[in-house]
């Protein structure tokens, strides 16, 4: 049985005002019975089919994409090629978001569990520069696939700084791209390879499981614990840190902290990770936990949660211009302290009301304030 139910990101004296992941013990006497009926194998097999495994397809095809068009390159690349990558880098950050936004592998095979962190280092590699990391390696003279050695250097957040530098220009990349015999581009191969092996083991994962859909209870242990953690992601990390809303940066707001500030792509990753969410328990066309759980005793959580989700993305939908313009160094737009208290409302629907209908129990064991 899965243990774990929530990684929740607490201080000890504060439950949603900020803090760290932690596992949880399960110790409910649970609505859900162990036993998965017809009608709940249905629902989840549904939400493996139409969320797990179809984002970790689009994952995988955009990240073959990027890696066949970087060793397509035998001459020196245009603004139009450039323009192309970026474009399905978006594609790829999208998924990707949708990806690590359900993701629920690690709780049925060990292997996947480092994948997460092996893939971005958002917000977990803190310590590190890896523009400088990566210019190191550009300006090295031997294997461009020995220089790149660190993890990091292989990861999204390096694709994302090849292909976009410090938010330069086109004319810029260009010129950047095609320097020293190509020598970025050799980069991005050795990058857009190891995206692609890891996206190949998440998709081949989501394609052959069948622990999913076997144990209800177990099943759902895994999303919610996916959802309060998301969610609590999404409050602290990618809107209060960089306005400096969290308290952990009360009033000192720097864009810099935003996930995507290079490509300028940080209000694509909330939209993103907001649809993720709705195509878990949202109203959707198909199956999925909305309706596994509004059947198994928590219809009007689901109905709240619902509502809050539509809020959010109201919100951020009507954003007109990228959150990098949003916040300063001194200030911040006031639509993001909106976006921000729709969000934590949702969390406390995640871990309070949610878990209560369910007839769960979560058990915060850790807070180290990160």
């Amino acid at each position: 049985m899965i243990e774990k139910i929530a990684k929740i990101s607490l201080l000890a004296t504060a439950l949603l005002l900020s803090g760290c992941g932690g596992d949880n013990d399960y110790n409910g006497t649970g609505v859900i019975g162990s036993e998965t009926s017809e009608s709940q194998g249905d629902a989840l097999a549904s939400l493996q089919e139409n969320v797990f495994l179809k984002d970790s397809q689009s994952l995988l095809s955009s990240a073959t994409s990027l890696k066949t068009t970087a060793e397509s390159f035998d001459k020196n690349l245009t603004q139009s090629d450039i323009t192309g990558m970026q474009t399905t880098f978006k594609t790829l950050m999208q998924s990707w978001k949708s990806v690590q936004n359900a993701y629920v592998a690690a709780d049925y095979d060990n292997a996947l569990i480092d994948i997460p962190q092996l893939f971005d280092y958002y917000h977990t590699g803190k310590k590190l520069d890896i523009p400088a990391d990566i210019d190191s390696a550009l300006a090295s003279s031997g294997s461009i696939e020995d220089a790149l050695f660190k993890n990091s250097s292989k990861s999204i957040n390096a694709l994302e700084y090849l292909l976009f530098g410090h938010s330069q220009t086109l004319s810029e990349l260009t010129l950047l791209m095609n320097k020293e015999n190509r020598r970025r581009v050799d980069a991005l191969k050795v990058v857009t390879r190891n995206l692609e092996r890891l996206s190949e083991q998440i998709a081949a994962y989501y394609k052959a499981d069948t622990k999913f859909v076997a144990n209800a209870q177990d099943a759902s242990n895994s999303i919610v614990n996916v959802l309060i953690d998301s969610a609590f992601k999404l409050k602290e990390w990618r809107i209060g840190e960089p306005s400096g809303i969290a308290v952990k940066f009360k009033d000192s707001p720097d864009p810099a902290r935003l996930e995507y500030v290079k490509s300028l792509l940080s209000t694509e990753a909330i939209k993103a990770i907001l649809e993720t969410h709705q195509r878990i328990i949202g109203k959707q066309s198909y199956a999925n936990f909305g309706s596994f759980a509004s059947d198994n005793g928590a219809a009007a959580v689901v109905t709240e949660i619902q509502n809050r989700l539509d809020k959010a993305e109201k919100i951020i939908n009507g954003f007109n211009k990228p959150m990098e313009a949003l916040i300063t160094t001194t200030s911040y737009d006031p639509q993001l302290d909106r976006l921000y208290a729709t969000v934590k409302t949702l969390q406390e629907l995640y871990f309070t009301s949610l878990i209560q209908a369910l007839d769960l129990t979560a058990e915060i064991i850790e807070a180290d304030g990160d």
